[in-house]
């Protein structure tokens, strides 16, 4: 595992993402070969890991709080400016559109995030452990619905909505 480079361009194909797959590539070699490289007591590393999972999920919270802030401050200012002026209803509807697709590339890389921390459990959860799993729920058959949760479709919703607003002529 030491040395592992993940390569995330399948998964962000045509958005430029390469400063993604450098922050991965420095997460894993920053925390999880730390991890790696020391013992740990029965206990101890279930407790680590649903640190580093609180602190996801507080990440998500926090990006899903300001989204959701922000597109309906944005969906206000377009009430005004629908019938008045159509050059500010398209940058309305263009800034609306790159926010949810911003929200939802570090949503993603949230739920990458995710992952990695469930596979490295995984592998390294001790043989003796009877305590409770650092998961409540995860998709271990079709682990590619963890991206078809709300938290990843809610921008997506959001960036369809813009989208067909710019194609809306507005009155007048």
């Amino acid at each position: 595992m030491h040395g592992q480079v993940y390569h995330l361009k399948p998964l962000a194909d045509g958005f430029g993402l390469e400063f993604l797959e450098l922050w991965f590539n420095f997460l894993h070699e920053v925390i999880f070969q730390k991890l790696m490289n020391r013992e740990f007591k029965e206990d101890e590393l279930a407790s680590t890991l649903r640190a580093m999972l609180a602190l996801e999920t507080e990440q998500v919270n926090r990006r899903l709080s300001w989204f959701g802030t922000l597109q309906g401050f944005l969906f206000a200012s377009l009430a005004f400016t629908w019938d008045k002026n159509r050059t500010l209803t398209i940058i309305i509807s263009m800034l609306g559109m790159v926010v949810a697709l911003l929200v939802l590339i570090g949503l993603i890389a949230v739920t990458l995030s995710l992952e990695r921390i469930r596979n490295f459990w995984l592998k390294n959860k001790p043989p003796h452990y009877k305590g409770p799993d650092i998961f409540g729920f995860y998709p271990d058959k079709a682990k590619f619905t963890v991206y078809t949760s709300p938290e990843i479709l809610l921008p997506l919703a959001f960036m369809i909505a813009w989208i067909c607003i710019l194609f809306i002529k507005p009155p007048g």
